[in-house]
Formats: C-alpha cells, structure tokens, sequence
C-alpha cells in the first residue's frame, strides 16, 4: 500500500481566485508519481453544483516518476459563490486489474467577477 501513498502525495490544483461570467476559465491539475510504476488514471473533479455536471472526469496514464498536467475549462452562467468539493483520483494498474481511490479533501470557494477578459 506504501505504492498508492507515494503517488498522491504531490497534487496541486490552480484555480482562479475569481471567475470570469460566462467566460471560459482554465482550472488546471498537477498530479506526480513518485513510484517506480506506471499508473491509469480516472480523475472525478467534484465540481460547483452551479455548473450542472454531474458527470466530469479525465481519464489518463501516468508514467513511473513523472508529471502530470491536466487541463480543462469551465464556464460559469450565473452569479454567486463557486464552491469546489473533493477530488477524487482513481489509480488503476496497467492490465486494470486493480482499482483504489483516493480522496483528496479539499474546500475552495471562489467568487464570480462580470467577464474581465
């Protein structure tokens, strides 16, 4: 299990601290292994309930001791506090034999600014 430990022990995740209306903005995930094997990967993203999608996720590999960046965009319709749940990693061996997840607890509100572009 010690496996599984070192490769979330390096995550980042960008968010903006305000969001533009309407706008597409960028929110950006660093994963790293620190581990001699090579991983699958399925992020779930627990994303404002205000942007209705239920049903987010990337899915990737990631090789043994590397980087990660992972990418995506959101746009926010409406106004108000966007508040960001749990991030949820799906680690997966390479023959998809073996699944863990591993949630990251975290909270980041982030306010909503008219389009700043």
């Amino acid at each position: 299990m010690v496996v599984w430990k070192k490769f979330v022990n390096q995550w980042k995740q960008i968010i903006p601290t305000r969001l533009s209306l309407s706008d597409e903005n960028k929110i950006e995930i660093l994963l790293r292994n620190h581990g001699n094997q090579s991983w699958h990967y399925e992020v779930v993203d627990e994303l404002p309930y205000q942007l209705q999608n239920r049903d987010f996720s990337i899915i990737g590999d990631i090789k043994a001791k590397g980087n990660e960046k992972i990418s995506y965009y959101i746009r926010p319709l409406s106004r108000g506090v966007y508040a960001f749940g749990n991030l949820n990693v799906f680690l997966m061996s390479r023959l998809r034999l073996v699944k863990r997840r591993v949630t990251i607890p975290r909270t980041q509100c982030t306010g909503l600014s008219v389009s700043f572009k």
